[in-house]
């Protein structure tokens, strides 16, 4: 997944309160402060740490890079790796608080994965400011050699996106002319669950602040340009 657009972090006020899993997302139609909980290894909570991480497509200032975020979120006390999906590939690519070291820029409507430490002092909750870019298009690669292996994106999700469940992600995006599968991680076990089309099964809820798997077709007609449905 490509960005369209550059980097613009900004700092908005908040007026609303939604509540969400763990998370406490403060909204407006200018911007987001979200308190994302991201757990410590535990039994029952979390097998290795990892959770999937959506940022505001307009992050605050100063998140450019991985070490960028890596810092932000408390360092090496609490930060095992922030990783990046490679699409061309399905190979990741993880920075691990060394600066020169795989040090990629972060990209507006990309999802990562951050690793919370089994040493850290405790669980951490990650306070997340920034605003929504509302004519942002996330670019979805069906399956094609040297672009993407098997269609997979880890999209950061709007926090003001119109919908509730997997479902209404899948349907945005295109429906079953597109979309192979909605997928997200069970932080408990490691574990994924996706959403393919069918009502009833795996419609999970979506939540702020955590990104998703899209996967895209090889049977699509095309690559899939998307601006999500948004307050």
């Amino acid at each position: 997944m490509r960005s369209k657009r550059s980097f613009v972090g900004m700092m908005v006020a908040v007026l609303a309160l939604v509540l969400g899993s763990g998370s406490v997302l403060l909204a407006s139609n200018m911007g987001f402060k979200l308190n994302r909980l991201l757990q410590k290894p535990a039994a029952g909570v979390s097998k290795s740490g990892q959770h999937y991480l959506a940022l505001p497509y307009f992050r605050q200032t100063g998140l450019n890079k991985a070490g960028d975020l890596y810092l932000d979120m408390g360092g090496s006390p609490y930060i095992q790796r922030v990783t990046r999906l490679i699409e061309a590939t399905d190979l990741v690519q993880s920075y691990t608080g060394v600066a020169a070291v795989n040090n990629y820029a972060l990209e507006e409507g990309v999802g990562y994965i951050v690793q919370i430490k089994g040493t850290a002092p405790s669980d951490l909750n990650y306070i997340v400011v920034g605003s929504h870019d509302p004519v942002f298009a996330a670019s979805f690669e069906k399956p094609a050699p040297g672009v993407s292996k098997s269609g997979q994106n880890i999209f950061a999700m709007p926090y003001n996106f119109t919908g509730a469940k997997a479902g209404d992600l899948y349907l945005d995006i295109g429906g079953a002319s597109f979309v192979q599968r909605i997928t997200r991680l069970l932080t408990a076990t490691d574990l994924v669950q996706s959403y393919t089309g069918v009502a009833a099964v795996n419609n999970f809820a979506l939540e702020p602040g955590v990104a998703y798997v899209v996967q895209i077709k090889g049977t699509a007609a095309s690559n899939v340009n998307y601006i999500a449905s948004h307050y």
